[in-house]
């Protein structure tokens, strides 16, 4: 099979396409592990941890998520909802410690769903499939951030 020396460049330099990539070969059996840097989904996920994604296939609120950047970063946050907007539906995202929502994402940039935390010795420390009760307050933070909009 010929190399194709412009694909490997193009994931070489994006982490984007990168995560698309690697998370289309993950499967609900087999997920893939991505580090978490930063302290935005603390205390459930911490700097040095890791989650096991797989693919996006769906998503509903309250679903902690593989984001893709306009800057080619990737982020770990949670899904609050959808909302309608003049670009169409959109996922409103936000971190767990962070103040406000993240803004609206199109469904594009959410690239995988994360199941599972391991702590940095590779020991799962928690699931991260979210309960009823986190769903409801995900809709709440929705409809919150919903109406700070409609005053804006």
């Amino acid at each position: 099979m010929a190399r194709n020396p412009s694909l490997a460049a193009r994931l070489a330099d994006d982490p984007v396409a990168r995560a698309r990539a690697v998370l289309g070969l993950a499967t609900d059996e087999a997920p893939i592990e991505l580090p978490v840097g930063g302290s935005s989904m603390e205390p459930l996920l911490r700097a040095g941890d890791r989650v096991l994604a797989v693919p996006a296939r769906r998503v509903a609120p309250g679903d902690v998520v593989v984001l893709g950047t306009e800057s080619g970063h990737l982020l770990v946050h949670r899904v609050l909802g959808p909302l309608l907007t003049f670009h169409g539906w959109r996922w409103v995202t936000r971190g767990d410690a962070a103040p406000t929502a993240d803004g609206t994402v199109p469904r594009s940039r959410i690239l995988g769903r994360a199941l599972t935390v391991l702590a940095p010795g590779g020991e799962p420390r928690a699931s991260l499939r979210p309960t009823v009760r986190r769903r409801l307050a995900c809709l709440l933070g929705l409809a919150a951030y919903s109406l700070r909009r409609l005053r804006a």
